[in-house]
């Protein structure tokens, strides 16, 4: 047994090592390789091994089926709520009805594949709380002719975490669903995540135009959406701010903690906690908002405290600011889903503008963007403005450098002039290479 810090750039996000080598009763050997994000963890995980306990003191039996697998699973997953209900759903709805009651140890890579195979051609049919919609000759109806790539690769994870637990259980020797993702293409290639990016990303046109309809439109949103879209931080992190995280001139907000599923929560990577830059016209409407609205909408509304949340509900706001287990109180702060019903009310009213000017119907301002195209369109205009991708990525609170290369890489400015000239030594002469 060993547990040693990995040096490949691949393990970057789980350096942490625990290796074991486990000799079975037949004498053959088996070996163990988990990855972690930290040093303890994976002491822990080493500490475990010792005792004899893997996951627990449930024993695994190699007749176990699928089915019972996955709940066994889903109990002792340790994942967000709503992971374990994505990983729960996945399986009900495309694992289960074809590898339910068979072993999982007979299940084998050719069986996964067919599949994924499988799912990626076939159509998505129409639902309603669940059960399907059945036309007049009972078939089902189609909602869509083919099922997008992101609701295959989501199977094919849940496949390769199922795999991945069976082999640290000792039912399996190898993961057989590892590396699908490639043979299917499924794995999203730079090109294609470049080309959705844009998609969703506002032109500075497109941005001012919809700044400028929101703040018509939906005065009291108007200070959120232009925080977004000045600072990139995305929708959960920027309504869990407290007037405390924002810095005295205005001009910087301390990120520590986020909102979601209705719960203030630490963010999911160490990286996402940082100290973002905040523009000159971000943080004077900022200032307007925390130190006249504030204090405006509590005698409006009778209120006995100031709202703690930079942008906050029209709600009493809380006696109590932390919970029993010592996470602060979401109550008081904006809803998600009103903030993209909001955005959707105001590109709607932008979009028949254009409509009853006698725009064509390609021209017309486009109702696909969300919230997180604020943070899009914050990090390709900057990149397009000549800001460093290391900047970038600093404000993002992206971990790793290489998903901000991919992502934003492709509107860096293209260099003018012949740049080579610039490795030519400054006193050369033609004379002496002629």
């Amino acid at each position: 047994m060993a547990v040693y810090k990995s040096t490949a750039p691949r393990r970057r996000k789980k350096p942490w090592v625990h290796d074991v080598t486990e000799v079975l009763a037949d004498g053959t050997k088996r070996r163990h390789q988990r990855f972690y994000a930290t040093e303890d963890d994976a002491c822990a995980a080493d500490a475990r091994w010792r005792k004899g306990v893997r996951h627990g003191p449930v024993a695994v039996s190699r007749a176990i089926t699928f089915a019972d697998y996955v709940t066994l699973l889903t109990q002792r997953h340790q994942g967000q709520p709503r992971t374990i209900e994505s990983f729960a759903t996945t399986c009900a709805l495309h694992l289960l009805p074809t590898f339910a009651r068979r072993r999982l140890v007979d299940i084998t890579r050719a069986d996964a594949k067919a599949l994924l195979a499988t799912k990626k051609a076939e159509p998505v049919w129409r639902r309603v709380h669940g059960k399907l919609v059945l036309d007049a000759e009972g078939q089902p109806i189609a909602q869509r002719a083919k099922r997008a790539g992101a609701s295959v690769r989501i199977m094919y994870s849940v496949l390769r975490y199922v795999g991945s637990e069976a082999v640290e259980d000792g039912l399996l020797d190898h993961n057989p669903f590892a590396k699908l993702g490639r043979r299917l293409k499924l794995e999203i290639e730079t090109k294609a995540r470049q080309h959705a990016i844009k998609k969703r990303a506002m032109t500075a046109g497109q941005l001012r135009r919809f700044l400028a309809g929101a703040q018509q439109w939906t005065p009291r949103f108007y200070p959120l959406f232009l925080f977004l879209a000045r600072t990139g931080l995305r929708i959960g992190e920027a309504l869990a701010l407290r007037v405390h995280d924002v810095a005295p001139d205005f001009r910087a907000v301390h990120v520590e903690r986020e909102l979601s599923d209705g719960r203030i929560k630490a963010p999911k990577t160490p990286s996402s906690v940082r100290d973002v830059q905040v523009t000159a016209q971000a943080a004077a409407v900022l200032r307007r908002s925390i130190e006249t609205q504030r204090k405006a909408d509590k005698l409006a509304h009778g209120w006995r405290r100031l709202p703690e949340w930079v942008f906050y509900a029209e709600t009493e706001p809380p006696e109590c600011t932390l919970l029993p287990d010592e996470t602060f109180n979401p109550a008081g702060t904006l809803d998600p889903h009103n903030v993209r019903r909001v955005m959707r009310r105001v590109l709607r009213a932008l979009h028949r503008q254009d409509a009853e000017a006698g725009v064509s119907p390609d021209a017309r301002f486009p109702v696909h963007f969300s919230p997180h195209s604020c943070r899009h369109s914050f990090a390709s205009l900057n990149v397009q403005a000549g800001k460093s991708l290391e900047w970038v990525q600093r404000q993002l609170g992206h971990e790793d450098f290489a998903l901000t290369v991919n992502c934003y890489g492709s509107w860096l400015p293209a260099q003018t002039g012949d740049a080579s000239d610039v490795l030519d030594d400054a006193d050369w002469q033609d004379a002496e290479h002629g």
